[in-house]
């Protein structure tokens, strides 16, 4: 059995990918999209009506009784 210096590494193939300015471009529009979808569902889920449910009052009445 061989043994391994702390300093030997086991060689493999290191890839780089590089993008164009289109594809940047491309990239920063997909993500201007999605921050407009996600501002959108919060407007309408702060516009939206709830009713108020107490559940701690209920769940305590129950244990407290």
């Amino acid at each position: 059995m061989q043994r391994r210096g702390a300093d030997s590494a086991v060689p493999g193939v290191m890839t780089s990918t590089t993008f164009s300015r289109p594809a940047r471009k491309n990239s920063d529009a997909r993500k201007m999209i999605g921050l407009q979808a996600v501002k959108f569902a919060r407007e309408e889920a702060n516009g939206s009506q709830v009713t108020d449910r107490k559940t701690g009052d209920v769940i305590f009445r129950y244990l407290f009784r």
